[in-house]
């Protein structure tokens, strides 16, 4: 005759621990990487002339308002016998909340900021004023960005002039990107930030 095994209380209460604790760290793990399974998502492509320090999972925010994070990264392969654009050289695809979608238009610009101290990049998109929603996997335009470096601090600048960083303090800014140094004299922009 087979021997029937019964559930003890003790057995049945480390189970149900063990299925709680499985949970929160699911939960926390879609917390703290930005993968949100709640909420309905797309996808926006970006291509920029360079990433370094930016990484999968990265924040990506609308105007400074964080709305989604980076899902991939990809080099653009080289085709033969054409000339590299330069400003093509690298893939971005986001995942951005679909709440955000009409925040975003034909006319919005994304470029990367670099954070704090330690240098974290992230993708910043300016919010569009005349275009139409961008539609799921369809493409952002990507501009490079300027660090400027001067009175009091790191500000950023993507390459048509756009403030993107903390405090505009200088009327010069020397650019370091690409082919050297080039200078672009500011003192004719009128900007709430000097």
């Amino acid at each position: 005759m087979p021997q029937r095994k019964q559930l003890t209380w003790t057995e049945l209460r480390v189970g149900m621990f063990v299925l709680v604790g499985l949970s929160v760290l699911a939960a926390g793990i879609f917390y703290v990487t930005g993968q949100g399974i709640l909420g309905p998502k797309y996808r926006l492509k970006a291509y920029l002339p360079e990433v370094s320090g930016l990484a999968n999972g990265a924040p990506v925010r609308v105007d400074g308002v964080e709305v989604g994070n980076v899902e991939s990264i990809k080099l653009m392969p080289r085709a033969t016998g054409k000339a590299t654009e330069k400003n093509r050289n690298i893939e971005v695809i986001m995942r951005v909340d679909r709440r955000f979608q009409n925040y975003i238009l034909t006319d919005s610009v994304a470029s990367l900021v670099t954070e704090g101290l330690l240098g974290n990049r992230y993708v910043n998109i300016s919010r569009g004023l005349t275009g139409t929603p961008i539609s799921d996997s369809g493409e952002i335009k990507g501009v490079e960005e300027i660090v400027l470096v001067g009175n009091g601090g790191t500000d950023s600048l993507d390459v048509e002039g756009n403030f993107i960083g903390t405090a505009l303090t200088t009327s010069t800014i020397t650019y370091q990107g690409g082919g050297g140094g080039d200078t672009v004299d500011l003192s004719h922009r009128s900007s709430a930030h000097s």
